[in-house]
C-alpha cells in the first residue's frame, strides 16, 4: 500500500480491479454463479473472516456494482469498518447481530437470521457478529463499490472518510 491511500495505477486496469487484487480473496467473474452458498471463500485480512468477490457481467466491461460472499467463523466477529459505498446484505446461513454507530454516538445493535436482509448506513461504523458457537454464518453483500473506487481512486477516501451522512442516519432510536 502506498502513502495517501493510493494504490499503484496500471494502464488498462480499473482502480477497483487493483483493489480486488490487493484484497487477496477469490474473484468470480461470470454472468451466473451456480450456488453462492457453496462458493469457495478464503481468509479475508481486511474484514477478518473468509470471503470471495462476485462480479456479474461481461469480464471485459468495468462493473458499476459488485457482490461478495462473507463467512464469519463460529462465535466470532468481523472487524469494525465503515465505507463510502452503499451495501445491502442478505443472510444465507446462520444467525447473529450487527452493531452500527457513528464516531460521536452510541452503538445500536440488531439481530438477524437466515433470509434476513438489511442495509448498512452510508459511511457508518458497523461490525457483524456470529451468534452461533458451532456453525459459520454466511452472507451475501451487494455494493456500488466499483463506481466509488473508480471515481475517486483513493483507498483512504473510501475507508477513512470522516464525513457523516446525518440526513440518513443519526444513531437515534426509532
Amino acid at each position: 500500500m502506498q502513502k495517501a491511500g493510493l494504490l499503484p495505477k496500471t494502464y488498462g486496469v480499473t482502480f477497483f480491479d487493483q483493489f480486488l487484487e490487493w484484497e487477496g480473496i477469490p474473484v468470480i467473474r461470470n454472468f451466473v454463479v451456480d450456488d453462492i452458498r457453496k462458493t469457495e471463500v478464503a481468509p479475508w485480512r481486511r474484514r477478518g473472516g473468509r470471503g470471495c468477490y462476485i462480479i456479474l457481467g461481461h469480464p471485459n466491461e468495468p462493473p458499476n456494482s459488485a457482490a461478495y460472499v462473507c463467512e464469519i467463523p463460529p462465535g466470532q466477529s468481523l472487524k469494525p469498518q465503515k465505507q463510502m459505498f452503499e451495501e445491502m446484505i442478505f443472510v444465507l446461513k446462520g444467525r447473529g447481530a450487527t452493531s452500527v454507530w457513528l464516531d460521536s454516538g452510541k452503538k445500536q445493535t440488531f439481530e438477524w437470521q437466515e433470509r434476513s436482509m438489511f442495509s448498512i448506513p452510508l459511511n457508518a461504523w458497523h461490525q457483524h457478529f456470529n451468534g452461533q458457537g458451532s456453525e459459520s454464518v454466511r452472507y451475501f453483500g451487494y455494493t456500488n463499490a466499483p463506481s466509488v473506487f473508480n471515481l475517486y481512486h483513493n483507498y483512504d477516501f473510501v475507508f477513512n472518510n470522516p464525513y457523516q451522512f446525518l440526513d440518513r442516519y443519526r444513531g437515534e432510536e426509532d
